[in-house]
């Protein structure tokens, strides 16, 4: 097999699709690994650092995808990449694909299959890539609100931190997913005192990220905004569902609550926004106010901005799915893991996952009907 780990075109989109330790671990096995040249560098791995784990440096990404058959990712393409994608190329990427209809449509023309980071599941049935990207960006979260709470940056001028004699940073989180569960208990580790609304109780139980002793809980809505915004010092919402669509949580009118100099993080923002008053920024114009004073961080995709811890995390979280595939093939894994299969979300240009053809008004394609027809490379 022909693996091909591209450079990312994305702005602050640092991470790299593979370290050189899972590019080790798949040319000691015989597979040729084919990287375009600086794509490690912001992660801290420079091409030498690959050349000596046995791979190939592309000069451009013509040449990479031009040599490549599985093409390991971690933005989804953008327009400019559309072209070099042909119908035998496989992609492992976060897709996105609800929130980007333009770009799954474009997948679809090219005829090529699509494994998607956010659908796979582990032998346990969990969502490793979901979970460990939903961590990474509850810590950015975190520390990005900690440096926006100051009085320098317009902030309340509360730490979150246990001090001793001093009022607890009050943080109040909006959601049930597994990024609303890490920055609550994030937060309560912090030192504040940590409440969490939840629209859906029953998600909230089945999340992947159990919320730890000592985080409040309370079910969201008009009376919980109106009683419990007014002393928050730090909102966080995080309501994407797994699926990768988001519902309005907070209401225009609710951020009313919130006093000035309130911070509130948007979670949800890569995929619409999850706050009334949210609009989409970037790590260059991070904030803006709303006109009550209330700072609002909605910057997507935090964990691009970490790209050293973010890489060695995903390629340890996707290392026994690619050995999978390298050592038994692609049409066994399939057959044999269906977490894998679950990943599968386009396959030879059709959709596989009934919720997304019906957005883009396509037919479904059965997967189990790729049983004869896929190659195992």
């Amino acid at each position: 097999m022909v693996f091909g780990i591209p450079l990312e075109i994305r702005a602050h989109e640092s991470r790299v699709g593979a370290t050189p330790m899972l590019v080790d671990e798949l040319t000691r096995r015989g597979h040729t690994v084919v990287v375009e040249t600086r794509a490690g560098i912001a992660s801290g791995y420079p091409d030498a650092a690959y050349q000596a784990v046995g791979a190939i440096i592309a000069p451009s990404e013509e040449k990479l995808y031009g040599q490549a058959e599985w093409v390991v990712k971690i933005r989804e393409p953008k327009p400019i990449e559309f072209e070099l994608i042909q119908p035998h190329h496989t992609v492992f990427s976060f897709f996105q694909f609800f929130a980007n209809l333009d770009m799954t449509s474009s997948m679809l023309a090219r005829g090529c299959t699509c494994l998607a980071y956010e659908y796979l599941m582990d032998e346990d049935g969990r969502r490793p890539f979901l979970s460990l990207e939903h961590r990474l960006e509850a810590e950015v979260a975190i520390a990005q609100a900690s440096f926006y709470l100051m009085t320098a940056h317009g902030g309340k001028g509360r730490l979150l931190g246990n001090i001793p004699g001093a009022v607890p940073c009050r943080v109040t989180v909006v959601g049930e997913n597994d990024a609303a569960c890490h920055a609550a208990n994030l937060a309560l580790k912090r030192g504040a005192r940590v409440r969490l609304l939840y629209l859906d109780e029953e998600a909230l139980n089945n999340s992947e990220t159990p919320l730890d002793e000592g985080v409040e809980r309370a079910p969201a809505g008009e009376d919980a905004y109106r009683e419990f915004f007014p002393g928050t010092d730090l909102l966080i919402s995080a309501n994407t569902t797994p699926t990768g669509k988001t519902e309005l949580a907070i209401p225009f009118e609710a951020v009313e609550y919130l006093k000035s100099g309130t911070v509130a993080v948007d979670l949800d923002i890569a995929m619409g926004g999850s706050i009334g008053t949210s609009h989409r920024t970037d790590h260059d114009n991070p904030i803006f106010l709303s006109d009550n004073g209330v700072i609002h961080y909605c910057v997507p995709h935090l964990a691009g901005v970490i790209p050293a811890t973010s890489s060695e995390a995903l390629s340890y979280a996707l290392l026994p799915f690619l050995l999978r595939i390298a050592d038994f093939g692609f049409a066994n894994v399939l057959r044999d893991q269906p977490g894998l299969t679950n990943g599968l979300v386009i396959f030879e240009g059709r959709i596989t996952k009934p919720e997304l053809a019906n957005e883009l008004g396509v037919s479904i394609f059965n997967i189990r009907d790729t049983g004869d027809s896929v190659s195992n490379g």
